[in-house]
């Protein structure tokens, strides 16, 4: 919390993108939905809704809750409950999510004792070092040096899942395309067996996006479950190792 540095929340729910930015201190944020703002006031909370082929589902809805520009994002078919005041967030996911997330909240694995593990699979000993760890340089955000805790990676395996990303098109219409499903890829002290081959799913999105550039930042240290949801954009052949080993 620092109400010096006001901070914007965006989520991706399904195919829309919800973000809500503050403006001042002492104005309402605005809210937007896949970049068309929406109203939300205390009186009628935002409500977005998807056909499912049978009937109309609710998706996800948005609420202001008292004067103090409070907002909550709740996703019942995602198990997700948000809170944001324009400083903090608070983020609540449903039992089911045990174990399958990751980042600066922890991977919700139940042990206090391992809540600093970052995308290195490195146990942070503060959570300075932890925050560190996950920051993706970019033109704006240049990463601090810091040292990594530990020489030998939790669970350490020659083989890891990883997002693999293609590019298509130029210029303005360049796209980087992220496969739906993780591919298998070696890691760094490791050495592929022999390569084979499948047809991967590809979701895309603009090159240009500063989204898109953090998305393909982060595919180089963990896999990118967020897109296992998402439609189908693109096929490919794709080449990966069957196997691999220490030499």
């Amino acid at each position: 919390h620092n109400v010096n540095f006001q901070k914007a929340l965006r989520t991706f729910i399904h195919a829309f993108k919800i973000e809500i930015m503050p403006i001042t201190p002492d104005t309402e944020p605005i809210v937007r939905i896949n970049g068309k703002k929406v109203p939300v006031t205390i009186e009628e909370p935002f409500k977005q809704y998807i056909n499912t082929g049978v009937r109309d589902v609710e998706l996800f809805n948005i609420e202001r809750v008292g004067q103090n520009h409070l907002y909550k994002l709740v996703s019942e078919i995602y198990g997700l409950r948000i809170f944001y005041d324009g400083q903090g967030i608070f983020v609540q996911v449903a039992p089911y999510y045990r174990g399958k997330v990751c980042g600066l909240c922890g991977d919700y694995n139940l042990n206090k004792f391992k809540e600093f593990v970052g995308p290195d699979k490195c146990e942070h000993y503060n959570a300075t070092s932890f925050g560190y760890s996950y920051v993706i340089p970019s033109s704006e955000c240049t990463a601090p040096e810091y040292k990594s805790p530990c020489t030998v990676k939790i669970g350490e395996t020659c083989t890891v899942m990883r997002t693999k990303t293609i590019e298509l098109g130029t210029g303005k219409n360049r796209q980087v395309c992220f496969s739906i499903a993780p591919v298998a890829h070696c890691s760094e002290s490791c050495i592929e067996s022999r390569f084979v081959t499948r047809e991967v799913s590809f979701h895309c999105l603009p090159a240009k996006d500063a989204t898109t550039r953090n998305l393909v930042a982060q595919s180089k240290v963990r896999p990118l479950m967020e897109f296992r949801r998402k439609r189908e954009d693109h096929k490919a052949i794709v080449e990966y190792p069957e196997s691999c080993y220490k030499p």
